[in-house]
């Protein structure tokens, strides 16, 4: 028998593949997600910031489409814009 060292395997110190992150614009229609970061500059981070779109923050697509994107944050409902949703970052709850 010999040792394939070119595919050694998965290391001992990796870490379990979890959900994946993906823009908000992927996320579908009743999915839960929760904000992992944005990929954008100060202007759209203090913006969502203050709609109350931080890291951490859980979120919920009501509706999606070919226009806005409808998400349910704390009893609220925002509308986002496709530019907006493209850059919010977000992995499945």
């Amino acid at each position: 028998m010999t040792s394939d060292s070119r595919n050694p395997g998965p290391s001992p110190h990796s870490k379990p593949e979890g959900p994946a992150v993906m823009p908000l614009s992927q996320a579908l229609p009743g999915q839960e997600v929760v904000l992992v970061s944005v990929d954008g500059g100060r202007g759209l981070q203090r913006r969502l910031a203050e709609m109350g779109l931080l890291g951490g923050s859980r979120l919920r697509v009501l509706s999606a489409g070919r226009g806005p994107i409808v998400v349910g944050v704390n009893q609220t409902r925002l509308v986002l814009g496709r530019g907006m949703v493209g850059r919010i970052m977000v992995r499945a709850v």
